[in-house]
């Protein structure tokens, strides 16, 4: 994980991902989570994936923790920059979509990270 790389294009140009905190991720993926039956909602949410994990954020004068630490509305804020330089809606859903296996791999370890732990117990056989 720590050495993948992630860019999405968007405006004609090149971002590059980052991680955001801990925390921040742990909350714009359970905002995705819970977000799955609406359409608009999903859209926020991609926005803040965007806007969190690259330069957008920046590009757009975009705080989270002045937003309240609101996924939905710092990306109803990072969607309405997006939309107002002439992203559309179907693009923004393609980058969200791209930038959250990026964040979920971050939440858990995966299987040989655990087994690399020098601690690490398996579970007894069943």
């Amino acid at each position: 994980m720590e050495n993948e790389s992630t860019i999405i294009k968007l405006l004609g140009k090149d971002w590059p991902a980052t991680l955001p905190d801990f925390a921040t991720r742990d909350e714009i993926c359970l905002a995705w989570a819970e977000s799955e039956g609406g359409k608009v909602r999903l859209l926020r949410i991609y926005a803040a994936f965007i806007g969190l994990c690259t330069p957008v954020g920046k590009a757009a004068k975009l705080n989270y923790i002045q937003l309240k630490c609101d996924p939905y509305v710092y990306g109803g804020h990072a969607y309405q920059w997006l939309r107002e330089k002439g992203v559309k809606p179907e693009d923004v859903r393609a980058a969200g979509v791209a930038l959250l296996p990026f964040l979920t791999r971050s939440l858990a370890p995966r299987a040989a990270e655990v087994i690399e732990q020098t601690d690490f117990i398996p579970p007894p056989a069943a």
